[in-house]
């Protein structure tokens, strides 16, 4: 029955473990795959044509829930010793929870709760099962270091509606478990309704805890794209400044420097104008000395005569 086919699908993942490196990725994905197949086929049979199918998918999900649990918290320690993976206090909440809502449907009130009535509600419930690809999926993008880019991108955009809706449904379960217990006549009636009240109520808990955790992870995750694209412009803008400093420096403005030695060469024009038209100290005293000179012969040249006629 459903149970037979939880526990060969066990085996078969304890097998994989035993074969391979990656203990946590192995169990990881065939506990993903059997839930999303599960969850998918529990969504189907929501609809009244394929009710038959509701009695053992609730079964094999509540067998496969039972066994995850005992496999990743007993069974991979001792195939794996080194493995880091393991069940975290809130998806031991979870199991246990859906669990007890199990056997809350099977024994309270006779089995009211698993009657062909309520077995809907159950397989809304399972129907959640199909997100668990996605947890799943971000865990190995982190241990292998891919949460970046379009990745990135992919669990900010999909991740946060997935858990609201996950969170709704099960709230609406939640809903329906309290307004069938009144149907039955209250606590007074079903005295063991806090089991399920409280698993149902759990299950709420756990998918709120885990859609605030993905919208503070999708938060941050934009505003590190935005940084880092913001990042990446100045850095782009000031290599461009880099760039165009290399280049002034290596090939500089050639009008400017004509023009700067134009106007170089007319003012050392002009100051050589002016230092030739300055009067030379050595050049002043040669010419006084020519002077006398030339006043001196002229006067020896005058003929004695004119001398004595004077005297």
């Amino acid at each position: 029955g459903p149970a037979g086919a939880a526990l060969l699908l066990v085996m078969g993942k304890a097998l994989v473990c035993w074969c391979t490196q990656d203990t946590e990725l192995a169990a990881a994905g065939v506990d993903m795959g059997a839930l999303v197949l599960a969850g998918g086929l529990s969504e189907a049979a929501c609809q009244d044509s394929l009710k038959h199918l509701r009695p053992p998918l609730i079964q094999a999900c509540m067998s496969q829930i039972a066994l995850e649990l005992l496999f990743n918290c007993f069974l991979l320690k001792r195939i794996d010793p080194g493995t880091t993976y393991a069940l975290t206090p809130d998806l031991l909440v979870h199991h246990v929870a859906t669990l007890s809502i199990g056997l809350f449907c099977q024994r309270a009130a006779g089995g009211a709760f698993a009657r062909d009535g309520f077995l809907v509600e159950g397989c809304k419930l399972a129907g959640t099962e199909m997100t668990t690809a996605l947890p799943v999926a971000f865990r190995q993008a982190i241990r292998n270091k891919k949460l970046n880019g379009r990745r990135l991108g992919f669990f900010a955009a999909v991740m946060p509606p997935a858990f609201v809706w996950r969170t709704y449904r099960s709230f609406t379960v939640l809903r329906s478990t309290v307004r069938r217990l009144r149907d039955l006549g209250g606590p007074q009636a079903v005295p063991s309704w806090w089991v399920g009240v409280g698993g149902v109520t759990s299950i709420v808990g756990c998918n709120l805890f885990w859609t605030w955790r993905i919208f503070n992870g999708a938060r941050r995750a934009v505003a590190k794209m935005a940084r880092k694209k913001k990042e990446e412009a100045g850095e782009g803008q000031k290599q461009r400044g880099d760039e165009a400093e290399t280049n002034r420096k290596a090939d500089p403005d050639t009008s400017g420097e004509r023009n700067g030695v134009r106007g170089t060469k007319s003012e050392e024009e002009g100051d050589g104008e002016d230092k030739e038209n300055e009067p030379k100290p050595g050049r002043s005293l040669r010419h006084a000395h020519d002077s006398l000179l030339v006043f001196a012969s002229r006067n020896a040249r005058k003929p004695q005569g004119s001398r004595e006629e004077k005297q």
